[in-house]
């Protein structure tokens, strides 16, 4: 702090200054597998590209069409908006809770306008009704109005409305005024992910554990922030004397085979400083990539300074921690990296921003100056499922195999490494142009421009069993009981051998015996038999002795016309039965009334449907007359040769064993909430049926003394795909190698510029 702006104004320390800071706080080493980061923020070319991707291809673009009259369904812009609220609220100055949508009333308007609003041919434009006027008003069936279902940035605007696409010029600018879920919906899309914190700190200050990315100093030209411009108009008088210096020291060690690095980047840092320019203050963020002084050691550009930055996981207290503040147990997200409009108090690697005036940041708190960069595992398709397991942990109860401590009381068992997951992945990228990069970027850079498709295992972190035979004794017990079994269910979470998740998107899918319900006849047993047969028998005994107390009351009362044949069908001893209306006008079971029932009863019929003369109506058949069925109908969940579909399991399935057909087999079982089978804590889901069991053999394990390399192979011409990974025994060094083998179906072929990856099993060095 005293090396800042708060220290340097009289050495000013607040108590919530220091609080707030300390939560950084203390400094500790962890393990980070291999991963990219991106070198820029992501720009708004590239965040636009997403964004008119239609919502069926993973995309956010929708066409909603206003519904027939007669039809359900949201028909004003207010309804059309609410239609994309998004579920997770947060909380607003003053109190209360804020419900964001994807694109609100107005937005919607903005976009729809000529649509919704056209104008009149021939007059002036600014003769259209005011906005409001269609905020609640009905739109005629069968218009169609464009919307998303993530936001358009509220940063793209042109003449006060919403648009679309960024303003022009800025389309290498970083996108901003999109929240955490945006850009989480963002990367997953594309097969990356948002860095967690320790990522993204580990990516700026490198394993010296600089404080600032560009080293142990902070250097004011490095970065877009507050006081670049202050600091550039006092550099350059200096930098304009010392270059011509700089260069010819730099000729000379050409000339004489000398060190050129070192002077090379003393040269273009000069030339660096007398080419740049002020910064504006609109947009409050500039160009990415427009800061090579602030390289961090990875080399990506703009961590600090530009736009704040987010991350994926919540706020939370560091270990060994003695902060103070308030907010060390919040839940907040965080930005990170401070923004152009920051002082260089918090213009560190290590600062970590949680609060925008006085609010907490929530999952859906948009900022104009809130960006993000995608980072990606070198683990193929663990990016993907990383979003899975965020939102797998997320559910209450856990639905992950768990168990009850009983000495705490507390909630133990398995969750899941994404750094020790295996998998396939194909990703759509090519080389970047002048509208998704700026001028300077390297050729070779790539970026996606479309799906991702990838199939990955991310193993448990750990085995209750001790060796290969328990599993297998275990796996045995593991299915539920059959339907209608009077066996109880005794089975825990625990008790199932439980390997880890596989997460296939959208594009993939996989062979084995699919879960599906048939519907099917069987005869009834004796019992059942006998049991309808006293159930009709009792009905009979009702309507018969109804019968005889309606003739009883029709004998004691008025005497009754002579019969007659009415307009309305039936006669009056059957229409009047359920008896008309005084007026007859609704008629009995067979229409009459006093007047014949022009209306008819609820069997009656219409005037002129009277039957033939000479014929008589047919009874109808009192269904207790009918034959008693000997057969009923019945669902069974029986297993049939298939594929599981991406596409219908978002949020993974989870993997174990159970013995099916005599044989211990592998199963997948859908990762959902809720209890299902049993009241035990959590790992609920796994406790009913699976929806998929895999071939023989199709999964293998072996107990080893350590782990070894996880790796995967494919052949796209087959769509064989053999997966190695290691699963730690709790409480032991030892671990288990899984192998699981899957065949997929309907895959898209590799090509040469969109080729499978799988991880060998010597991996490169960390990147």
């Amino acid at each position: 702090i005293d090396a800042t702006e708060v220290g340097r104004m009289g050495k000013i320390v607040l108590a919530g200054v220091e609080n707030e800071l300390s939560l950084s706080c203390p400094e500790h080493a962890v393990a980070l597998p291999p991963f990219w980061i991106g070198k820029y923020e992501v720009t708004n070319a590239q965040y636009q590209r997403f964004l008119e991707t239609p919502a069926e291809k993973g995309g956010a673009k929708v066409v909603h069409v206003i519904p027939a009259t007669d039809q359900p369904g949201a028909r004003t812009l207010e309804e059309i908006a609410r239609l994309h609220l998004l579920a997770e609220p947060f909380s607003i100055v003053g109190g209360g809770k804020h419900y964001p949508v994807a694109v609100d009333w107005k937005g919607l308007y903005d976009l729809n306008e000529e649509t919704v609003n056209p104008v009149v041919k021939g007059a002036d434009p600014k003769s259209r009704s005011a906005p409001e006027l269609f905020r609640d008003r009905p739109l005629p069936p069968g218009t169609r109005i464009t919307a998303y279902r993530w936001t358009v940035p509220t940063t793209w605007r042109a003449g006060g409305s919403l648009r679309a696409e960024p303003p022009r010029g800025r389309e290498t600018m970083p996108v901003t005024g999109v929240s955490l879920a945006d850009a989480m919906a963002f990367a997953e899309h594309f097969g990356c992910h948002i860095p967690t914190e320790y990522e993204w700190e580990g990516a700026a200050r490198g394993a010296a554990g600089y404080l600032w990315p560009e080293g142990k100093e902070f250097n004011p030209l490095a970065h877009a922030w507050k006081g670049f411009n202050f600091e550039l108009e006092k550099a350059k008088p200096e930098a304009a004397r010392q270059i011509a210096a700089a260069k010819r020291r730099l000729e000379d060690a050409k000339a004489s085979g000398g060190a050129l690095e070192r002077l090379q980047a003393e040269v273009d840092r000069l030339q660096w400083i007398l080419d740049a320019r002020p910064l504006d203050e609109d947009p409050p963020y500039t160009y990415v990539g427009s800061f090579p002084l602030g390289r961090s050691p990875c080399g990506a550009l703009d961590m600090v300074g530009n736009v704040d930055e987010w991350v994926s996981t919540p706020l939370f207290p560091y270990p060994g921690t003695d902060t103070k503040s308030i907010w060390r147990d919040a839940r907040a997200r965080v930005y990170r990296g401070g923004n152009i409009l920051d002082k260089d108090t918090l213009l560190t690697a290590t600062f970590r921003k949680f609060m925008n005036e006085g609010t907490l940041l929530g999952k859906h708190f948009r900022a104009a100056t809130g960006g993000f960069r995608v980072a990606r595992y070198e683990a193929p398709g663990a990016s993907a499922a990383s979003h899975t397991i965020a939102r797998i942990r997320e559910i209450e109860p856990p639905i992950l195999p768990r168990g009850l401590d009983p000495r705490t009381r507390q909630g133990v068992g398995p969750d899941l490494d994404v750094y020790g997951a295996v998998g396939i992945e194909r990703y759509d990228e090519v080389e970047w142009t002048a509208a998704g990069s700026p001028g300077n970027d390297p050729p070779g850079k790539v970026f996606h421009r479309g799906r991702a498709d990838s199939l990955c295992i991310v193993p448990a972190t750990g085995m209750p069993f001790r060796d290969p035979g328990g599993i297998r004794e275990a796996a045995a017990k593991a299915e539920p009981p059959p339907a209608g079994s009077k066996r109880a269910d005794t089975r825990e979470p625990r008790d199932i051998p439980f390997f880890g998740l596989l997460h296939l998107t959208e594009g993939m899918e996989v062979k084995g015996e699919v879960r599906t319900e048939v519907k099917k006849l069987v005869p009834l047993t004796p019992d059942e038999l006998k049991a309808r047969q006293q159930e009709r028998e009792e009905a009979r005994r009702l309507r018969d002795k109804k019968a005889e107390e309606e003739k009883k009351e029709g004998d004691g009362g008025e005497k009754k016309p002579p019969e007659q044949k009415m307009a309305g069908g039936g006669d009056d001893a059957k229409g009047g039965k359920k008896g008309g209306d005084k007026e007859g006008g609704k008629g009995g079971d067979k229409g009459g009334g006093k007047e014949g029932g022009a209306a008819g009863g609820e069997d009656g019929a219409a005037p002129g449907d009277a039957p033939p003369e000479g014929e008589e109506e047919p009874e109808e058949e009192d269904p207790l007359d009918k034959p008693i069925p000997t057969h009923k109908e019945v669902t069974e969940q029986v297993y049939q040769g298939g594929f599981l579909k991406g596409r219908q399991f978002p949020d993974g399935l989870l993997l174990g064993l159970v013995e099916h057909d005599g044989e211990v087999r592998g199963a997948l079982w859908e990762a959902r909430g809720g209890n299902v089978g049993s009241t035990a804590p959590g790992g609920t889901v796994m406790l009913e049926h699976p929806q998929l069991h895999l071939p023989k053999g199709a999964v293998d394990f072996k107990k080893q003394g350590r782990a070894g390399m996880p790796y995967s192979e494919f052949d796209a011409t087959s769509g064989d795909v053999k997966l190695i990974f290691y699963v730690p025994l709790e409480g032991k060094g030892d671990w288990f190698e899984v192998t699981v083998r899957l065949k997929l179906g309907d895959f898209p072929a590799g090509t040469a510029t969109c080729p499978w990856v799988t991880i060998a099993t010597q991996l490169a060095s960390p990147r």
